[in-house]
């Protein structure tokens, strides 16, 4: 039986009816109301769940849900390095973060994702999947009884999340105050258009990774396990899942004047913003490149 982790010859799943509700397993006065609301929830999803599923079927979603996942821990880290680079060394942001630097960045972490997916077919009684029963990512048993609940790969990729993301907002903190320097002390740049631009982009990645480490978080507390007492917890990781598969293209049209424009057709305002910074950009780049005797002629 595929349920929390467990299964059996025919991989079927148990129906809502045998899901005890939740304020069963929550007994304290003060978390009612939440579980409750919680458990209404719960039980909406029950309308149109499976009563039975295949192992491969349980097992793919979270295959691709791992690829995704630390592909966008590490990408996040990745953009949180370029985002401090931006502010504290624009002179050589173009020559670090080049074409050929971004597209070596974007095939390391495709390609380790892969490496380290193979990782739990390699190792025996490591597997994880998905279980409608719990609406959930569980460990999957190998044989009925096994006491461990828990997959020794998926800890350490879990705890290598985590630690990533938490390098990542330690990357923003010290970008942060950086901002803060430029802006209270060397009050010169702050009519820069190209650092207001950079700490626009900075916003929007630091607001994902906030998100994305409280997923982490939680998705470590968790471990793909099911216990029966930890229910709010488990709902509350599939909603923080949700949360950043929803913040993470908000962030774009939240932080970004362009996307909106193009989102909301304004399509003039968008083009002449590029054309003045296309044009801004050709400007001081002439303007660095000219001699001095042939930039006061001109003049």
């Amino acid at each position: 039986m595929f349920t929390t982790s467990m299964i059996s010859s025919s991989h079927s799943v148990p129906a809502c009816t045998e899901i005890h509700p939740l304020e069963t397993l929550i007994p304290a006065q003060s978390e009612r109301h939440l579980v409750g609301l919680l458990d209404l929830l719960f039980r909406m999803k029950c309308i149109c769940q499976p009563k039975q599923i295949e192992l491969w079927q349980g097992i793919t979603p979270y295959i691709i849900l791992f690829l995704g996942s630390v592909s966008a821990c590490q990408m996040h880290a990745a953009i949180a390095v370029n985002r401090s680079i931006a502010i504290y060394n624009p002179m050589r942001y173009g020559e670090i973060f080049s074409k050929r630097m971004s597209l070596m960045i974007i095939a390391f972490s495709w390609v380790g994702c892969f490496l380290i997916a193979a990782v739990y077919f390699v190792f025996p009684c490591n597997l994880v999947g998905y279980s409608p029963q719990f609406y959930s990512y569980t460990y999957v048993k190998c044989y009925q009884g096994q006491e461990r609940n828990f997959s020794h790969v998926g800890t350490v990729v879990n705890f290598f999340c985590l630690l990533l993301c938490s390098c990542t907002v330690m990357v923003d903190i010290a970008t942060l105050s950086r901002i803060i320097y430029i802006q209270k002390v060397l009050k010169s740049h702050n009519d820069d258009r190209n650092l207001k631009r950079n700490i626009r982009f900075f916003k929007q990645s630091a607001f994902q990774n906030v998100i994305m480490v409280v997923a982490t978080v939680l998705f470590v507390h968790q471990n793909n396990q099911n216990p029966p007492k930890s229910k709010t917890v488990n709902l509350t990781q599939i909603f923080a899942i949700m949360c950043t598969h929803i913040v993470n293209p908000l962030a774009l049209i939240l932080f970004n004047p362009e996307v909106r424009g193009r989102l909301f057709r304004k399509n003039t305002s968008v083009e002449n913003y590029a054309i003045q910074s296309k044009v801004t950009h050709s400007v001081s780049s002439c303007a660095a490149a000219a001699p001095v005797g042939q930039l006061s002629q001109s003049a």
